[in-house]
This record gives C-alpha cells, sequence and structure tokens, in this order.
C-alpha cells in the first residue's frame, strides 16, 4: 500500500499525538482496623461491585467477628466502593486468604492458609512429629461461600508439613482448581520431590484439583528436585488444562537462585511440557493469563540481566559499584512455552510485579510494589519524617500488545504501599487491592499498621463501540441495514456513495462528534463526510458519504484514514480512533454483441496485478456475461448493467466492505446497456448507483454497417457474406442483432436518443474511441485486385475480413475516421473534452490495448469532478446511411440479366474432403469473379480471377477440419455484383471396412472430430474403438458395433 504524507498534515497533527496520560483515580478506599490489614485478591463482581479476600488482625474500625490471630477477611463492596458487607473467617491462630473468585452460582470460593483447629477450622493435619512447632502446620484452607458471605463448606487440605494455596479458580466442570506449595508428604499430599535424607522444609508445586463439593479428584506434587518450588498463579487453559507459574531454584539445567518455573497440564495434572525463565540470579513469576492468541502473559520480578533477561535497571550499591535491582519482568509466551518478547520494566531499585491481566484492546495492565523514582517510573511518594530513605509505592503500568509502555501511575503515601492484585473493570477502568501502611492514627491515637487499600481507576479512554452498517434505501435489496463489523479497520470503497452507517455508543459522555482525523483541509470528495442521523450524550449515529476517489495516483491501490471520536465539549480530546480502508470504487465491464466477459480478461489481469497489494482488489472487478442473449436485440439485455451491479455490490457486502455505487466501463453495445439502465429503461428503476461511465468503441448513435443489413440498396446478401468467416464477427449474421444497431434503427433513434429518453439521469462519462486509416483497408483490398492468376490464394486476418468482403462498398463508408464497425461520431457520443482517442486500433480487440486499459486505469483514479469527465450527459449526432455506389436501381447495365452459377461444388451437393480442393464458377456479363472460402475462426481464404469462367483450386495439403461455407461474388463492368454460396464438405467412404481402418475412406484417412460423414449404398461400416463425427448421413449403407463399440456424435 502507498503512504500519502503532507508536511502540512503533520504540523496541524501535532496537538493530537502526545504520550498516553495515566487514568484519574475515581475513588479510593482503606479499610481495616487496628492492626494490620493486606488485601491480596480482588474480583469485580456480577452486580458492578467488588469482592476482596485478605487478613486482618484485630476486630475493629471495619473489622468484625474476628477469631483471633490473622482471619481471612472478606469484604464485598459496591461499585462505588461502600461496604456491603464484611467477614472474618477462620480460628484462633493464623488465617491469610490470597485468592478469591466469584462463582457461577453468585457465591464466592476463597482459598489461603490456615493453622488454626478451632472456629470456622475444621480437619487440619497438624505438625510433623520429628519437626514439632509450638503451633499446628499450615494447611491450604478452601472455603466456599454463600452470596452473602456465608460458609456453605469448608477443606483443610494438606499434610503435617506446611501448605499455602497463593491461587484458586472454578474449572469448567464446576469443581476447582488451587495451587500452592507443600512440604509434606502425608495426609493429602503424595509425591514430594524432597531432597535425600531430608524431610520438610523443601516445597514442591502443590496442585489440587477439586469437586464441586471441594473433595479432592487429583493432587500433583510438581518440583524440579529443588531445594524450594512454589507456585503462586494458575488458570484454566482453553484446552481444558492448565497453566502454572512460580518460582524454582532448580539445580537441574537451572542457572542459579530462583528462575520462573512455566508448568502445562492437561485436564489430569500431567506435565505437557515446562520451561525455566531467566538469568543468573533470582527471578520469581507471580502471575500468568493465558492471552486471546493463545499464548501465556506472566509477570513477576528479576534482578537478572542476562539469560532470558534483558533490560534491568541496573543500580549502585553504598560504594558506587553496580548493583542488580529487581526489576518487573514481564514474558509474552507462545502456546507452546517459547519467548515472544520480555521486557524489565522499573527503575535502579527494587519493583516486583504481582499481578497481570489481558485488557480489552490486546495490551496488558499490570501492578506491583516499587522502591524506585527513575527509570520508567516517575511520581513516586518520596517519604516524610523518620526513618530516611524510599518506601514502596503501588506501580501500575499500561502495555501495549507488544510490552510497550503507555501509561503509569504511582499510588502511594509517606510510607509502604503494596499492590497484590489488579484487574479490568467493566468500564474498560481498573480495580487495585493492595496494603497501605497507616501507622500510628492521631485521631484513634493508636498504630494501625497496614490497611486494606482499594483504588478504581477511571477508564484510560471512555469505554466505546463502533457499529459500521451497511444500507441504501434506494435500493430495494439493500433498504436494510447490515452490520458489516464491529472493530477496525472498517472498510469502504471511494464511491461517492452514502452506504455507510456509523453507530457509536459509550457511556458517561457529555456528548460526541466524529472526523476523519487527515482531512484537515475539509475535502470533502478525498476523505468523505459525516452527516448526524441521530444524537444523545451517551451514542451517536452518523451517515457517512464516502470519498469520491483516493488520489489521483494510478499507485493508490487503497488508502487508510482515520476515524476520530472526540469530546463535542472539547474538541481537541480524542476519546477514540480507529482505521478505515478505502478502497478504489467497484468496476464492472460490459462486454458488446456477440462477446463475453473475456474479452475483459487482459483489462482485468492487468488492473488485478498493478494492485496486488490490495487483498480485496480483485473483489471489486466484475465482468458482466451475457453471451447466452447476446445476438439479440440490445434492448433484449438491457437489465444486464443493473443486475451487474446489485451482483457486485452484494458480494462486497457479503464480505464486510461497503459500497454504493461502481465504475461501469461498457465496450461496443455494453456502454448502450450502461445508457439505457440510466434511462431507466430497465425493469428496474436507476438507483444512483453509477459512479462514473467510460464506453468504449460504443455505436452511441448507432453503426452505418447495421444498415447494410436492413437497407434495401444493399449490393448483395450481407448476412451471407459474414458468415463465411466463421469468426466473432459472425454475430452480424444475426440481422435482427446487427440491424437493430443501425443508425435507421427504431430503437438508436427511440429507446436510446429518443426525446424523453436521452440524458434521463446523468453520471460523470468519459468516451475511448479508436480508429484505423482507410489506407489500412485498402492495403488489403488491392493485394486482392492483384491476384488475377488462377489457384492464387491469400491468408487474411479476421480484423481485416469483412473490409476485403466487402470490397470497395467501404470507400463511403470508412473514408472517415472509422474503428472497421463504429464510425467515429458515433464513438464520441456528442462529447467534447472528455474524449480519449486511440489509433491504429481496430474495433475489435481494442479492451486488449495497452493505451485503452490505462487509459481505463487513469480515469478510475481520477475525482468525478475531473476535466476529464462531461457531467452534461451525451448528445449523439444523428447519422444517415452512406448508400453504396453501385444498387439495384442505378442506372441499367448494358445486358439485361448478368448471371453467376457455381458449377462446382454445385449448391447443396456433397464435397469429399480433398487433397485440393476446386471451384469453378460460370457466369455472364461479368470481368471478374472473387471467391471467399473460410477455413479457421481466424482467418478465409480470398482468390481473384477476370472473366465469365473462372476455376479456382486450393493447394495440396489444405484439409479443412469441418464443414465450411463458399461464397462467389462476380462484378459487372459498372460495378454491379452478383452472389451464390455453396456448401459442406464431407468424409466418404469407398468400401465396407472398419471404421478406424484408413482404406476404408476417401483418400485414406480417417474421419477427424467434427467431420460430416456419408456411407453410400451397399456399405457396412463396423465400429469397434470409439469413433467421432459431427453428421452422419446414410444412403443405405449402415452401421455395426463390436461389444466394445462407441459412436460419438457432436
Amino acid at each position: 500500500m502507498k503512504h500519502f504524507t503532507h508536511a502540512l498534515l503533520l504540523l496541524l497533527m501535532v496537538p493530537y499525538f502526545a504520550f498516553s496520560q495515566a487514568p484519574a483515580i475515581k475513588w479510593q478506599r482503606s479499610l481495616g482496623g487496628v492492626g494490620d490489614d493486606i488485601a491480596n485478591s480482588i474480583q469485580q463482581t456480577s452486580d458492578g461491585g467488588y469482592i476482596i479476600a485478605g487478613y486482618s488482625y484485630y476486630n475493629g474500625g471495619d473489622v468484625t467477628g474476628n477469631h483471633g490471630g490473622s482471619d481471612y477477611w472478606i469484604v464485598k463492596l459496591s461499585s462505588q466502593g461502600l461496604i456491603q458487607w464484611q467477614k472474618s473467617l477462620g480460628g484462633s491462630n493464623g488465617d491469610e486468604a490470597h485468592s478469591i473468585q466469584q462463582t457461577s452460582d453468585g457465591g464466592y470460593i476463597v482459598a489461603g492458609f490456615s493453622n488454626s483447629i478451632d472456629g470456622d477450622v475444621t480437619g487440619n493435619h497438624g505438625a510433623r512429629g520429628v519437626f514439632d512447632r509450638p503451633s499446628w502446620s499450615d494447611d491450604i484452607w478452601v472455603v466456599k461461600l454463600s452470596p452473602q458471605g456465608q460458609i456453605q463448606w469448608q477443606k483443610s487440605l494438606g499434610g503435617r508439613g506446611d501448605e499455602r494455596a497463593e491461587s484458586i479458580q472454578q474449572t469448567s466442570d464446576g469443581g476447582y482448581i488451587v495451587a500452592g506449595y507443600s512440604d509434606s508428604e502425608d495426609g493429602d499430599v503424595s509425591g514430594h520431590h524432597h531432597p535425600s535424607g531430608y524431610v520438610g522444609f523443601f516445597y514442591d508445586y502443590w496442585i489440587v484439583k477439586l469437586n464441586p463439593q471441594g473433595q479432592i479428584q487429583w493432587e500433583k506434587s510438581l518440583s524440579r528436585f529443588s531445594f524450594n518450588d512454589k507456585a503462586y498463579s494458575i488458570q484454566q487453559t482453553s484446552d481444558g488444562g492448565y497453566i502454572v507459574a512460580g518460582e524454582s531454584d532448580s539445580l537441574i539445567n537451572n542457572r542459579s537462585d530462583s528462575n520462573y518455573w512455566v508448568v502445562k497440564l492437561d485436564q489430569q495434572g500431567q506435565i505437557l511440557w515446562q520451561k525455566s525463565l531467566g538469568g543468573s540470579n533470582d527471578d520469581k513469576a507471580k502471575s500468568i493469563q493465558q492471552t486471546s492468541d493463545g499464548g501465556y502473559i506472566v509477570a513477576g520480578s528479576s534482578n537478572s540481566n542476562d539469560g532470558d533477561v534483558s533490560g534491568n535497571h541496573i543500580g549502585v550499591d553504598f560504594f558506587g559499584f553496580p548493583a542488580w535491582s529487581s526489576d518487573f519482568w514481564i514474558v509474552k509466551l507462545s502456546s507452546q512455552g517459547q519467548i515472544l518478547w520480555q521486557k524489565s520494566l522499573g527503575g535502579s531499585n527494587y519493583d516486583v510485579a504481582t499481578s497481570v491481566q489481558q485488557t480489552s484492546d490486546g495490551g496488558y495492565i499490570v501492578a506491583g510494589d516499587s522502591y524506585s523514582n527513575d527509570g520508567d517510573i516517575f511520581g513516586h511518594h518520596e517519604p516524610t519524617g523518620y526513618p530516611p530513605g524510599p518506601f514502596f509505592d503501588q506501580w501500575i503500568v499500561k502495555l501495549d500488545p507488544q510490552g510497550q509502555i503507555q501509561w503509569q501511575k504511582s499510588l502511594g503515601g509517606p510510607k509502604d504501599d503494596n499492590a497484590y492484585s489488579i484487574q479490568q473493570t467493566s468500564d474498560n477502568g481498573y480495580i487495585m487491592a493492595g496494603g497501605i501502611y497507616i501507622g500510628y492514627d492521631s485521631l484513634a491515637k493508636q498504630s494501625r499498621g497496614f490497611d486494606f487499600r482499594v483504588v478504581k481507576l477511571a477508564p484510560d479512554k471512555p469505554a466505546l463501540t463502533t457499529e459500521h452498517y451497511h444500507q441504501l434505501p434506494q435500493f430495494p435489496s439493500f433498504s436494510q441495514r447490515k452490520l458489516l463489523s464491529a472493530s477496525p479497520p472498517y472498510k469502504i470503497a471511494a464511491d461517492g456513495s452514502q452506504a455507510s452507517i456509523f453507530k457509536f455508543t459509550g457511556r458517561n459522555f457529555t456528548g460526541l462528534g466524529v472526523r476523519i482525523m487527515e482531512n484537515y483541509l475539509q475535502n470533502k470528495d478525498l476523505y468523505g463526510e459525516f452527516t448526524v442521523i441521530s444524537q444523545t450524550t451517551d451514542s451517536l449515529v452518523v451517515r457517512y458519504t464516502h470519498p469520491e476517489y483516493i488520489s489521483e495516483y494510478p499507485d493508490a491501490s487503497f488508502s487508510t484514514l482515520t476515524i476520530e471520536l472526540y469530546d463535542l465539549n472539547s474538541p481537541t480530546t480524542v476519546l477514540d480512533s480507529s482505521a478505515l480502508e478505502v478502497h478504489q470504487a467497484p468496476l464492472v465491464m460490459v462486454h458488446g454483441l456477440d462477446s463475453n466477459g473475456d474479452s475483459f480478461k487482459e483489462m482485468l489481469y492487468s488492473l488485478y496485478f498493478r494492485h496486488l497489494d490490495d487483498p480485496y482488489y480483485l473483489d471489486f472487478l466484475h465482468r458482466a456475461d451475457y453471451s447466452s442473449t447476446n445476438r439479440s436485440r440490445f434492448y433484449v439485455n438491457r437489465n444486464v448493467v443493473p443486475d451487474a451491479i446489485l451482483e457486485l455490490l452484494t458480494g462486497l457486502r457479503n464480505i464486510g466492505i461497503a459500497t454504493g455505487k461502481a465504475i461501469v466501463v461498457g465496450h461496443s453495445m455494453g456502454g448502450i446497456l450502461a445508457r439505457l439502465y440510466l434511462q431507466d429503461a430497465s425493469d428496474a428503476e436507476y438507483r444512483d448507483d453509477i459512479q462514473k461511465l467510460i464506453t468504449i468503441n460504443t455505436p452511441h448513435s448507432g453503426s452505418q454497417l447495421g444498415d447494410l443489413s436492413t437497407n434495401p440498396n444493399s449490393p448483395f446478401d450481407w448476412c451471407s457474406l459474414l458468415k463465411i468467416s466463421n469468426t466473432n464477427l459472425s454475430i452480424l449474421g444475426t440481422c435482427d442483432a446487427i440491424g437493430d444497431l443501425s443508425v435507421n434503427g427504431s430503437d438508436i433513434r427511440g429507446y436510446l436518443n429518443g426525446e424523453g429518453n436521452l440524458n434521463r439521469n446523468k453520471v460523470p462519462s468519459h468516451v475511448i474511441t479508436t480508429w484505423i486509416p482507410y489506407d489500412y483497408y485498402k492495403k488489403f483490398y488491392s493485394d486482392s485486385e492483384e491476384l488475377y492468376d488462377g489457384d492464387t490464394l491469400l491468408l487474411v486476418e479476421k480484423a481485416s475480413a469483412i473490409a476485403i468482403s466487402l470490397g470497395k462498398f467501404f470507400e463511403n463508408i470508412l473514408g472517415t475516421d472509422h474503428d472497421g464497425v463504429v464510425e467515429f461520431a458515433s464513438q464520441k457520443g456528442g462529447m467534447s473534452g472528455c474524449v480519449t482517442t486511440i489509433g491504429n486500433q481496430h474495433h475489435i480487440g481494442s479492451t486488449d490495448n495497452m493505451d485503452v486499459i490505462n487509459t481505463v486505469e487513469t480515469l478510475i483514479y481520477l475525482s468525478p469532478k475531473s476535466s476529464l469527465f462531461c457531467k452534461n450527459g451525451f448528445n449523439p449526432p444523428t447519422l444517415t446511411f452512406v448508400s453504396p455506389p453501385v444498387t439495384a436501381t442505378s442506372t441499367p447495365l448494358s445486358t439485361s440479366n448478368p448471371s453467376l452459377n457455381l458449377t462446382s461444388p454445385a449448391k447443396g451437393l456433397i464435397v469429399l474432403t480433398p487433397e485440393s480442393y476446386n471451384i469453378t464458377a460460370e457466369g455472364s456479363e461479368l470481368t471478374e469473379i472473387t471467391t471467399y472460402v473460410s477455413y479457421s475462426k481466424d482467418s478465409i481464404y480470398v482468390g481473384r480471377q477476370t472473366g465469365n469462367i473462372v476455376s479456382f483450386s486450393f493447394p495440396s495439403g489444405y484439409n479443412f477440419p469441418d464443414s465450411r461455407n463458399v461464397m462467389i461474388v462476380g462484378k459487372t463492368a459498372s460495378g454491379q455484383t452478383i452472389s451464390v454460396t455453396s456448401s459442406d464438405i464431407f468424409r466418404e467412404s469407398v468400401r465396407s471396412g472398419n471404421w478406424d481402418d484408413a482404406s476404408t475412406w476417401k483418400n485414406g484417412k480417417i474421419p477427424a472430430k467434427g467431420e460430416v460423414v456419408i456411407i453410400p449404398s451397399g456399405h457396412l461400416i463396423t465400429v469397434r474403438t470409439n469413433a467421432e463425427a459431427k453428421t452422419i448421413f446414410f444412403n443405405d449403407g449402415g452401421l455395426t458395433f463390436t461389444n466394445m463399440g462407441n459412436l460419438k456424435l457432436e
């Protein structure tokens, strides 16, 4: 595709291009009591509110029902962040919730760990004897809550060591998948991979699949034979399996310290593949999610700058030496775990990502803790008072699909603030949860430690939807709106139609406006125009008038414009933008009399190969084909053009492209059919669906040659003469069709150019005319004049066959500019200034001429308002037929009765296929006799001799493939002519015998496909192989078949 860049455009567009601003805080809440309260997980709920899980130590403030020590603290918030209910769950020891999700029944599933054996907790597996602890060991504690937070069931999972759950998700079967870590080898845990000789304190990933009632269906201990393998995040994948991420410090094939360890499991927990990612220092994955492309996004921290890791923001230690800092490390994986890209984000201090999610635009939102105030980070909240030095901020980063930062935001106060969970919300904003250090509360006169911190961010741009519809009210087939696309790029044609409707909807707007970003000069023809249909504060429906053209440069296949939605109250505020693909207008090519769509094959291929960078261009090209009726009067074909346009526009609509008009290119009678449609002569009234009309060799005033078939002064049998060529010109032998195009014909003077019909509807039009000098014809005619010696033949190109056949009768017709079929004035159609004339090109084959093709392509690109298009319609002149120089009513001849007879072969008699073919004619009162014999579809033989008795002989070796016609034309001294036609060529059997025996046939040759065969009296031909013939005549002869015989008649 070609991109057209203008310096002025770049200057004017500067205000539109800026780095994205981070979204504003819509609201924030600090929730908790008098001790530490940390939020580990948050999710938007189906009612638009939020559910949060973490832990709290004491009653007081927002917290009630604490059982002693830390409890799970579950808080349900409204959409505005107000507490709707809260629950403290647990026992008298430590209980911490790390993950929560709303379930399909409207309730909630929570997972974390507990070392309590009382209160809400039952089933703890106790401490390992040899390593007895002063309290019970940690078990994974899974709790199912009702929508109001009531416990429906609870399960303690684990062994006598420690187990902690970090992630839980409801699965597609209604059960649950839990991921965490374990150092047990008993109880619910099996397969622990502790180092030889050690028991306890060495963790495996522990993955547990539960049924909907919390019963274990299977469990897996996963390890790389390391000291510590801890899973922090799990998700069910689209194939029904699971993806797990965490950290592993395996000594097998590991670089050093801990690495990201990503494991893909099947539905039964079997490992499909695993990847260890990182460098030579610590790398810990905290969050993973499957992405829309089937791959995965992983977030955590890394203080490496080698191996898989690059771009770490290296700090310095107290002595000024390099010290590896910890960065957010974001890794995009393929579906098989291969690294597609990785990004180290942060500054020169410690930055740890804890949560990642793919966003609706295909990018990613990441949250975590940051200790830096340089590198990628700005806006860090520096501490005040004592102790000196930085504290953690909550750091939120929005990435595009390739991992580039779109915006970043530091949230916090003068002390530590930690982010542990983030999610995009239904309004395209974000909800984040973590902890904020309150410290000493001067009002309460007590230390409060950490509180839950919940922050709601506004959308980084308003939530908008765009829908592109196709509709043409004046077009019965397209009167109803059809949705083409709800996502960019939207596709249209540069046809000037009003075929597109765009509907923009969203929430929380004060008014929407729409424009084409590039249209800084307000050029409607090049960029189109929007017209408002309906508008509210949150919606806008507009009709889009398409551009008239893309560019007046023929190398512009298609262009891409930008639809901008902006705030009506602040026009420089762009709310959304999307791509609009503008393609060339559709093109309908209409052939002429006795032709077909192949006449435009060269033009179609040429246009297509010049536009290979447009993947849809071939869909915009359509060749009408009415070959089954094109030998009829042109009015019979009056529906060809509207039907072809309908077919083309329907096809484009079905592939999501909005079009409403087509460019029509008509060759010869094809141009007449386009004009008939414009003049409401078709069955359907004109639907305003032609953008531009280009005619090529069109007989707008008719053709004088057509009068030869209807004029009573015609000197000989025009129809018979043209039939002998057996070429595409043989259609002119359909006298109704050619007569219909006569300059005297009622259809030309009535339907086409009659008063009340002419120019009933006008479109920008251009005519292409061609001509060949009469000397071109005269040369061939002169050549044939010189052929007086007997047995002399001339092989003639088909484009000249008619001219030679008519001889000097063309002098009066072709003496002016002419294309061999249509006189120049008729081709012009009364146009002036919008005519392209191409010389040395016959009427037939002009659509293959590269000058014609190049002209058509140029006209396709031009604006319809170009001076090369006439806007006021056609004004064809009225032509009169020029009579032949000698007619039946001319001066009497010196003899009263000139005659001509074809003595051999006699008319209607059988002519055997000869080695040499003899023609004998005898006349009276003639000065010369000319013979015409068709040879192939592209040529005829012409021979000429003087006198009343002539003999022509075709040379040995000229065998005719099927039946042919012969025509003899005699001329008197005064120029009067007389003609006679003769007949067919046959193959005759000379004896009884086998069909495939050459000696059975005259001249010793087996009949070829298409020949006519005669079997004389008394001959019996046996068919025992495949035999083919056009016609078989029996004169008391017959056929007999063997078992395998098969006769094909054409």
